[in-house]
């Protein structure tokens, strides 16, 4: 006979978070060759972020 699975510890539950961005940081896509690289910009925007 099979057993069955057993719950293990359920995951907690997390509180939806909001990110804040300034109109500047976010822009739309042309078409899809854009989507899937990211740009320089978007590189050097994150680099400053993080050094932050």
């Amino acid at each position: 006979m099979v057993k069955t699975p057993k719950m293990r510890h359920s995951k907690s539950r997390r509180e939806p978070v909001t990110i804040e961005l300034e109109p500047g940081a976010v822009s739309r896509v042309a078409d899809e060759d854009a989507a899937n690289g990211r740009t320089d910009e978007a590189k050097a925007e994150e680099a400053a972020n993080a050094s932050q």
